[in-house]
């Protein structure tokens, strides 16, 4: 992952801006949120973006570190954690290489801790 991919992502989550966090979206994602009863599989960018956006607006964003990341040169996956308010949240996050070659996010799950 590009120093400039991964210091996007970070700061996407630490000011909640569902709509930076997005432009690395692949074209459809897994976005699992468990305080929210979201659940897909197969789900488009846009509607992600507009899921990701609700929960920023119920769960504004306190601060947002990482945890761990690593992967190979065709996917890299991080760990967080999002904390709001009270509450904790577990993030796991995996991009992969796309047809053009660039990381994207293919599986995003925020998970109450």
């Amino acid at each position: 992952m590009t120093p400039t991919a991964g210091d996007a992502i970070l700061s996407s989550f630490r000011t909640g801006s569902a709509q930076s966090l997005a432009l690395y979206f692949n074209k459809q994602i897994e976005l699992v949120i468990d305080t929210e009863a979201v659940d897909f599989h197969e789900l488009r960018a846009k509607h992600a973006e507009l899921i990701l956006a609700t929960f920023f607006r119920k769960h504004p964003p306190k601060d947002f570190q990482y945890v761990y990341q690593g992967g190979s040169a065709r996917s890299r996956y991080i760990t967080g954690v999002y904390q709001t308010g009270g509450q904790r949240f577990s993030v796991y996050l995996l991009m992969r290489q796309d047809a053009q070659h660039h990381l994207v996010i293919d599986t995003l799950h925020l998970r109450k801790s």
